[in-house]
């Protein structure tokens, strides 16, 4: 049997690009979403990882993080629309409702506006769930690549979600600790080095 071949990610140029064009991106909230997000970030809000306090918490249940959803319009941005060769500028951001687990999320970007002096694209961002509730929307501001970029996608490394080895009581006392001496340490050389200039 023959391998597939490999995908291309292909971007449009500034002046391909027309007012009203868009791209969508659509993706189920897991567990294990959370949890690689919480991981990569440090962001272990018990809100998005205890149940026991989760339901505690104003929406009584476990939700993801509001970056999560957000990140769907920088996959968009970079590899859809304009895709490689964007730089990302700037994004507003205003958060309607909270994303459940097992919700499935449409990410939308939408160019509204073009500089032509500048090559900066206004993108209207807009976020979805299966309900057809916006549940986040905003603006992206992008400088559009003006080459023609076609390159191989390069495959994702596979990532396996262990039991942690300790709390989160343990990290963040032993994070606090170690902020604390680091502190410490920076103050000390602080005065060391103020000492030595006054000729203390």
């Amino acid at each position: 049997m023959t391998p597939s071949p490999e995908p291309f990610i292909t971007n449009k140029t500034f002046d391909e690009i027309t007012i009203g064009d868009c791209a969508t991106l659509a993706r189920t909230l897991t567990k294990q979403d959370i949890q690689m997000f919480a991981a990569v970030t440090g962001d272990m809000n018990p809100a998005h990882l205890d149940e026991a306090y989760a339901k505690t918490d104003i929406f009584h249940e476990i939700v993801g993080h509001g970056m999560w959803t957000a990140s769907m319009f920088s996959v968009l941005l970079g590899m859809q629309l304009p895709g490689p060769g964007t730089l990302y500028l700037g994004q507003t951001l205003k958060f309607l409702k909270p994303v459940h687990l097992g919700d499935t999320i449409t990410a939308m970007v939408k160019a509204v506006a073009k500089d032509d002096k500048h090559k900066h694209i206004t993108f209207q961002t807009l976020c979805t769930n299966q309900d057809g509730q916006t549940v986040l929307e905003g603006e992206a501001l992008v400088l559009a690549p003006s080459e023609k970029i076609s390159w191989k996608a390069l495959p994702l490394p596979q990532v396996q979600i262990k039991p942690p080895s300790r709390d989160y009581k343990q990290w963040l006392t032993g994070k606090i600790c170690r902020t604390k001496m680091n502190e410490e340490r920076a103050l000390a050389r602080w005065e060391n080095e103020g000492g030595h200039r006054k000729g203390l």
